[in-house]
């Protein structure tokens, strides 16, 4: 095969991995999935599952969905930070600031991280060293994204 045969080809692989099909209705967890897998990736939705994901733009926003092994929504991320959750946080909010709109207790999953669930339904996590769970978030830390999930309770 030609060199520039070898290009185009690397080239088509990295942007069809870079850009993310644009879906209309937003999925719930527990919601069938339409879509084929497009990748075989894999994503971490707690310390001890990993399910194949798709990543998907919603109204320009990036998402990423986690599917279970019968083809379900098990998990959804959202980290862009041009999100803002109806808690009226974006993804990098610091601790401080999310504890001012919710009462609940940080809870944690070892090797995953740290989660609060706030009034909306969604889940906020924070990540804090190479395990995610190195040390209690301090109230400087910021968000790493937004999620819903099955696994968490």
């Amino acid at each position: 095969m030609g060199r520039s045969k070898i290009c185009i080809m690397g080239f088509l692989v990295v942007l069809c991995a870079c850009s993310r099909l644009e879906i209309g209705k937003f999925p719930d967890i527990g919601d069938e999935f339409p879509l084929e897998k497009l990748f075989d990736q894999k994503l971490m939705v707690s310390s001890g599952q990993i399910d194949d994901v798709v990543y998907v733009s919603h109204k320009g926003l990036n998402v990423d969905i986690a599917l279970d092994g019968k083809g379900k929504v098990s998990y959804i991320r959202i980290c862009d930070p041009a999100y803002v959750s109806q808690d009226g946080i974006s993804p990098g909010a610091v601790l401080r600031d999310i504890c001012e709109i919710t009462s609940t207790e940080l809870k944690s999953m070892p090797g995953w991280g740290y989660w609060l669930d706030l009034p909306s339904g969604w889940k906020v996590s924070f990540c804090v060293g190479d395990s995610c769970t190195d040390t209690e978030p301090d109230p400087d830390t910021p968000s790493k994204c937004f999620f819903k999930s099955k696994y968490h309770w």
